[in-house]
């Protein structure tokens, strides 16, 4: 199988109340750089890599950069939960293609989402 993975970076806010956030052991408001690594099935007949990605970083741009994901998220803003409403999303544009998903807290704590 071709796969076709493409890194996005957003800047967001969060406050997880129990202070379980691994970078901040606080349960205020703090900031992370986010990035996102999306991996989907590749067609060999697909010229335009950038553009197959061009949907899912506007979403993240509109949805998610300079905003407080506590205001964005149905539930907790944990990155676990940040990864599966973004491998939600990612589904909603590409269907089928979807391989993982994979979203940094810190670039040495991630959590990864997507087929068995």
């Amino acid at each position: 199988m071709l796969r076709l993975t493409r890194a996005f970076e957003f800047v967001a806010t969060h406050a997880v109340p129990d202070g379980s956030c691994s970078l901040f052991r606080h349960p205020g408001p703090h900031r992370h750089l986010w990035r996102v690594v999306l991996t989907l099935v590749a067609y060999p007949h697909e010229r335009a890599a950038a553009a197959v990605f061009a949907p899912f970083a506007a979403d993240l741009t509109e949805e998610f950069q300079g905003r407080c994901l506590n205001d964005v998220l149905p539930d907790l803003p944990t990155t676990a939960q940040l990864c599966r409403h973004l491998y939600d999303v990612a589904q909603g544009h590409y269907w089928d293609r979807v391989v993982a998903l994979r979203v940094y807290e810190t670039p040495q704590l991630w959590i990864d989402y997507g087929r068995e």
